[in-house]
């Protein structure tokens, strides 16, 4: 899945998460280089109120919870 992330230095990124592991991805919306999400600030996640800058930690127990990866057990 392709997501906004805010950087801890405050640059916006386009990045590629899946199982937990974000990479940047590029404007062909391809995975670039590893970033570590101690590095990562906030993911911008939509909702019925607009967008809103969602803790990376809580934003990865989201995606668990919800299935954001699309994977059966």
């Amino acid at each position: 899945m392709i997501v906004l992330v805010k950087m801890k230095s405050g640059e916006n990124k386009k990045a590629f998460v899946r199982n937990d592991i974000f990479h940047e991805a590029n404007n062909l919306n391809k995975k670039t280089t590893n970033l570590t999400t101690s590095t990562i600030d906030s993911v911008y996640w939509p909702d019925k109120e607009g967008i809103k800058n969602i803790p990376v930690k809580e934003w990865l127990t989201m995606a668990d919870e919800n299935n954001y990866w699309n994977l059966t057990a």
